[in-house]
């Protein structure tokens, strides 16, 4: 696979309700890549404290602090799209958003 790195690239989030309950999606506009979605954090019911998790978790993403290393990738159909590593992960969500500073 092909890969190119970009160090500016910034994740833009947001959250949605959808038939399985409240959803981060994440996206990569400015990558200009094939599949710029990248998916994103299901939260559950769409309640109060899901809410209040979601809006941590869009702000962490949007002001870049969960995100980070990402590249360019090229899968075996020849479509490109971002990868990166990231802080946040769905199991300890509430944690690593405090522990990075949301």
């Amino acid at each position: 696979m092909a890969q190119t790195t970009i160090d500016r690239m910034r994740p833009v989030a947001h959250m949605e309700v959808g038939e399985h309950g409240l959803s981060v999606t994440v996206s990569w506009p400015e990558a200009g890549v094939d599949r710029p979605s990248t998916g994103g954090y299901g939260l559950g019911a769409d309640t109060a404290a899901s809410r209040k998790v979601g809006a941590r978790l869009v702000a962490a993403i949007n002001d870049g602090a969960v995100y980070f290393d990402p590249e360019i990738l090229t899968d075996v159909n020849g479509a490109t799209y971002v990868s990166a590593s990231r802080r946040v992960f769905g199991r300890q969500l509430r944690a690593d958003l405090t522990r990075i500073g949301y």
